[in-house]
């Protein structure tokens, strides 16, 4: 058959490269934890670049325009989604994955995906399915840009800006040092394909540029970044899933998920109520900046904190949290340690309860105890002047 004409072309040796990368990548990160859904959506963005480095193998080891073009068919579900899927990836990185939970969103951010699919396979609106304009080069084959290409581009481009700005802002708020870290890797990743990968497969042929298409190569390089940065630095482990945040939302008690380095990565919505911070000003920060200054911190840090390196839970330990008004109340804190298969701290699972209430009642226990001592007294004094008097 014509469509299994092929032919050697060095050039397609990236294509493969990055097939075979990201399908590796998927099943890695898979492997970390499926159960998470920011795991599940990364590892679905790199089965996407495996798809579009499908098509583009085949398409340069094609030894016809015809057979090039059936391949290439196969390539525009990876490469029409992929800047969406990323940015719901990136979403739900950012804590800001209650977006995802809106009716909208869906519509917003895949519905037009589905357009620019049908126009791409069904019209030569995108890209031209003529095997006639294709155009023979040193790898492989190329052709000119629809109509309405510039428009895709638009589109597609707006996904991964807006992931790198939401990315820019959850770096500057957070305080932690290692998420820091985690989120530059992040960062650095998605310039290189937005950078060098637009040019070449996206700007350039616009203007009619003809050169070699680099943005699958590209693509999987920012893919070994981040999924490094995920491997290496356990980004998604503690963090919780949709499903499991909205039902610790349900909870009257304050819920903290910290790192392992005591850094705040989930605050429910008991606790922003408590202390009156919304979670983005929360996510980020160290435990410590929401308990009273002086004394109380090495008390907490003693009693609240140090345990839970050796493993050890904490239950029901007195101290006072500080509210974004500078409000002192006390609290009751619970922590229990999440660990590793090596035994190694990972997170912090951490129960708060305001006890504001609870002393006031014993403080007006204690206060009706003190005066019935006192009218016990007074009444024994009575008594005994009484009988004195007999």
């Amino acid at each position: 058959m014509e469509v299994f004409d092929f032919t050697f072309n060095i050039w397609a040796i990236p294509s493969f490269v990055g097939l075979v990368v990201n399908l590796v990548l998927a099943i890695l990160i898979l492997r970390q934890g499926s159960q998470n859904s920011a795991n599940r959506w990364f590892a679905l963005f790199l089965f996407s670049l495996a798809l579009w480095g499908v098509a583009e193998l085949m398409g340069r080891i094609s030894a016809t325009a015809a057979a090039e073009q059936f391949w290439a068919k196969l390539g525009p579900p990876g490469w029409v989604f992929m800047s969406p899927i990323f940015f719901t990836f990136t979403l739900i990185f950012a804590r800001k994955e209650k977006l995802l939970n809106y009716p909208w969103f869906p519509v917003v951010v895949f519905l037009p995906g589905l357009v620019f699919l049908f126009l791409v396979w069904n019209t030569e609106l995108i890209v031209l399915n003529d095997p006639a304009k294709a155009i023979p080069t040193y790898y492989g084959w190329d052709e000119d840009p629809g109509r309405f290409f510039w428009l895709f581009i638009i589109w597609l481009e707006f996904f991964f800006v807006s992931s790198l700005v939401l990315l820019f802002k959850y770096f500057r708020r957070l305080e932690d040092q290692i998420k820091r870290r985690q989120t530059l890797i992040i960062m650095f990743g998605l310039l290189v394909p937005l950078v060098i990968g637009s040019a070449t497969d996206a700007i350039l042929p616009i203007f009619k540029v003809t050169i070699i298409e680099t943005a699958v190569f590209f693509t999987t390089v920012m893919a070994i970044i981040v999924s490094y940065g995920i491997m290496k630095y356990k980004l998604f482990i503690v963090s919780p899933t949709t499903a499991f945040y909205n039902i610790l939302n349900t909870m009257t008690e304050g819920l903290l998920v910290l790192n392992r380095d005591y850094y705040i990565d989930m605050a429910n919505k008991a606790i922003q109520q408590m202390l009156g911070y919304h979670e983005d000003e929360l996510v980020g920060k160290h435990v410590e900046k929401i308990v009273t200054d002086g004394k109380n911190i090495e008390t907490f840090r003693k009693k609240g904190l140090e345990p839970l390196k050796s493993g050890t839970m904490v239950r029901n330990f007195e101290t006072t949290f500080l509210t974004k008004d500078a409000k002192v109340i006390p609290v009751n804190f619970s922590a229990s340690p999440i660990v590793s298969k090596g035994e190694k701290l990972t997170g912090i699972v951490v129960v708060v309860s305001d006890v504001t209430q609870t002393k006031k009642l014993v403080q007006k226990l204690e206060k009706a105890v003190q005066e019935l001592q006192l009218s016990k007294y007074e009444l024994e004094r009575k008594m005994g002047s009484l009988l004195q008097k007999q």
